[in-house]
C-alpha cells in the first residue's frame, strides 16, 4: 500500500495496509507464546478466534522462515530459485543480513512474554478509517503492543494463498520490529515481486514482500 506513517494514539508512526533448492526447514504446528488480550470491541467470538489463530500461525511462520534464511546462506549466495530470489532478489550480504534480521526481530516478539492487545472491526475509527486496510500496529514499539485488526481483515483467507490473516500480521510485525515499509509501487505480489528483480535494496525494505514470501512457504 502507498501509505506514510501518521500520527497514533501515542505519537508513534502507525504502519497501515490494504486489503528446486533443498533447505534446511523443519514446519512446525502453530504455536503462540506472545499473550493475547482483547479489548471489548473484540466481543465476537469468532473474531477472537481468528486473531488468535492468525497469531499462532504467524508466531510458527516467523520461526521457520527465520530458521529457513538463517540455515542456508550458503546455499542462497548461488541464487537458485527459490522464495527468497522471488521476494528479495539476488543475494547481497548486505540485503541478506537485513531480511534476517527483520524475521529474527518478529520472531523473536512473537515467541515473547509480550502483551498484544487486539482491537477488532475498529471501523470508521483511526487507524481502520477506511474500508481497504486491513490491519495497523504502531512502529518500532518494544514491549507490549497493540494491533488494530479492521473489518477487511476478517473477510481474508486464513493462512491460504497471498494476503493471508496469519500473512498480515507477519507484514504488521515487520513495520513494528523492522522499520518496514509500505514503499509506494511495492504494494501486491507482482509489485512486490518487481522490486525484488529491479530494486532488491527496496524489496528488504517492503513489508509485503516479507509477507509472501512467509505466504509462499506455506502455500
Amino acid at each position: 500500500m502507498d501509505i506514510t506513517p501518521v500520527s497514533s494514539f501515542n505519537s508513534l508512526p502507525l504502519a497501515r495496509r490494504l486489503g528446486g533448492l533443498a533447505l534446511l526447514l523443519a514446519l512446525a504446528q502453530p504455536a503462540m507464546a506472545v499473550n493475547v488480550v482483547y479489548d471489548g470491541s473484540c466481543a465476537n467470538a469468532p473474531d477472537r478466534l481468528a486473531v488468535a489463530n492468525a497469531v499462532a500461525r504467524a508466531t510458527t511462520w516467523s520461526n521457520d522462515a527465520y530458521n529457513l534464511v538463517n540455515n542456508n546462506e550458503q546455499a542462497l549466495r548461488n541464487n537458485p530459485p527459490s522464495p527468497y530470489l522471488t521476494w528479495f532478489g539476488t543475494f547481497e550480504q548486505g540485503r541478506y543480513q537485513r531480511v534476517r534480521s527483520v524475521l529474527d526481530g518478529v520472531r523473536f516478539k512473537l515467541s515473547s512474554n509480550s502483551t498484544l492487545t487486539a482491537y477488532c472491526r475498529a471501523n470508521p475509527a483511526v487507524p481502520c478509517n477506511n474500508p481497504g486496510y486491513v490491519a495497523a500496529t504502531n512502529a518500532r514499539v518494544r514491549g507490549d503492543f497493540d494491533v488494530w485488526f479492521c473489518n477487511a481483515f476478517f473477510a481474508l483467507p486464513a493462512n491460504v494463498g497471498f494476503d493471508t490473516q496469519a500473512g498480515s500480521v507477519l507484514h504488521e510485525m515487520t513495520h513494528s520490529i523492522g522499520n518496514t515499509e509500505d514503499i509506494p509501487g511495492g504494494y501486491g505480489p507482482a509489485n512486490a515481486a518487481n522490486l525484488a528483480t529491479n530494486t532488491p535494496a527496496r524489496a528488504v525494505d517492503n513489508a509485503d514482500n516479507y509477507e509472501f514470501f512467509v505466504e509462499q512457504l506455506y502455500d
